[in-house]
């Protein structure tokens, strides 16, 4: 049996028991954004590797917990995400978009998600 696969940044979860979960669908995301606005008591960010990962399997420990998550989809899977949110029927999770649609512009690419954005925001000040 292969062993079961956890989330990128999951070692973080009980490093900080009371943070928010911010969860991306790239390893490469969770880093950018956690570098950019850190990992800490208030939030930490984690990666669900690719969004078929992104299961109430994967998800238990943290549902479990009563943790609230927000999800954070690239701009061209918002909704896959919202469905996928809708399956998962979790009282404590909600999307955030604003990133994908509200900041985002053609030079991020049509499949940027919240760090292209962001990294573009930073560079460019």
């Amino acid at each position: 049996r292969l062993p079961s696969y956890c989330m990128f940044g999951q070692h973080l979860l009980s490093a900080y028991p009371n943070a928010k979960v911010n969860i991306v669908e790239s390893e490469k995301t969770a880093i950018i954004m956690a570098a950019a606005y850190g990992n800490n008591a208030s939030q930490i960010w984690m990666s669900c590797a690719g969004m078929q990962n992104l299961t109430r399997e994967r998800l238990k420990g943290i549902m479990d917990a009563h943790r609230d998550i927000v999800l954070f989809p690239d701009r061209d899977g918002i909704k896959r995400w919202c469905k996928k949110a809708n399956e998962l029927q979790y009282p404590f999770l909600t999307i955030n978009t604003q990133a994908v649609k509200e900041w985002w512009q053609p030079c991020d690419g049509e499949k940027a998600d919240i760090a292209d954005v962001v990294l573009r925001m930073i560079c460019n000040h």
